[in-house]
């Protein structure tokens, strides 16, 4: 296989949120290097991701994808874990949150059929922890946007809130308790 004169589509599952991460970057790798390639997205629930592959509907994942078939080869790119997002001047000041300043707020929920963002909300309910939930959304990518210019909060993947946090609009804070780190 050679990139540089191969003329292939390859169709990859990703989430919303695997797209705003790894797609600008393959995107411009592909536009300088491998100019003959094309990519499909397919936006695939994580439960249909192995017997796509094994079907040929898909040629690869890439994200949180866990419980895959033993026949599908993964690799670990790197672990990420949940932060709390608010934006810059949010009246919470605090750098390091309590539960309790977290159960204070209000949040935007965004729910996408990626397994990770419907862990999340299962751990959290497992933590006891309760959230006013002011807005639920199908994707995350407006997320940020409504909780730059509102007191809300999301709860996101750290590598995503570092990225859209790249003109500072953003605070990014820990969480007080551990969540299982979410594998990509």
């Amino acid at each position: 296989f050679d990139p540089a004169t191969a003329q292939r589509v390859f169709r990859v599952s990703m989430s919303d949120m695997s797209e705003f991460y790894f797609l600008p970057p393959l995107a411009a790798m592909l536009d300088r290097e491998a100019r003959g390639i094309r990519i499909e997205v397919a936006n695939l629930p994580v439960e249909s991701v192995s017997a796509a592959m094994r079907a040929g509907e898909i040629d690869l994942a890439l994200g949180y994808v866990p419980g895959l078939d033993a026949g599908c080869a993964s690799q670990t790119l790197f672990l990420d874990e949940h932060v709390c997002v608010v934006r810059a001047g949010h009246p919470l000041r605090k750098a390091r949150p309590t539960r309790e300043d977290l159960a204070a707020l209000r949040y935007v929920y965004a729910s996408t059929n990626a397994t990770g963002h419907r862990m999340v909300e299962q751990w959290l309910d497992e933590l006891n922890l309760k959230r006013d939930v002011v807005l639920r959304l199908p994707h995350f990518v407006v997320a940020p946007e409504i909780v730059m210019n509102t007191d809300l909060a999301v709860v996101f993947p750290k590598s995503i809130a570092r990225r859209f946090n790249r003109g500072k609009a953003f605070r990014v804070l820990p969480l007080p308790f551990s969540l299982p780190p979410i594998e990509i």
